[in-house]
């Protein structure tokens, strides 16, 4: 063998060494780049589906507000009906339609004798 040989056997044995060192750095840049759009698609994904259950959320609290002030005007009305009904000349028309009989201010309760002793069995 002579020099011009070994020579250049040494500098295929170079290059050999570089290519594979370059292809587990072009693997491992392969690798990196995949995670990375895996990542990004993942994070899009998060985020799309965050903001839809908020936006649910969004219709649910205006849905639950509507009915709030649904429920007040309707308390609202009740209680006027209730202060009508409670009212005096409201109360004075019933008795007069169904009536009714004045009470006198003297009260009668009904009194039974005394049985002088318990029940027995």
């Amino acid at each position: 063998m002579t020099v011009v040989s070994l020579a250049h056997r040494n500098i295929l044995r170079a290059q050999t060494l570089v290519s594979k060192r370059n292809f587990k750095v072009s693997k491992l840049r392969k690798a990196m780049v995949i995670l990375l759009i895996f990542a990004i698609v993942t994070s899009g994904f998060l985020y799309i589906l965050e903001k839809n259950t908020k936006t649910a959320q969004g219709y649910k609290i205006r849905n639950l507000g509507n009915q709030l002030s649904d429920l007040k005007q309707i308390n609202k009305n009740l209680e006027i009906s209730i202060s009508n009904l409670k009212s005096s000349t409201f109360l004075q028309s019933k008795i007069e339609e169904l009536q009714m009989v004045k009470l006198n201010n003297q009260i009668e309760f009904l009194t039974f004798p005394s049985i002088g002793g318990v029940a027995a069995k």
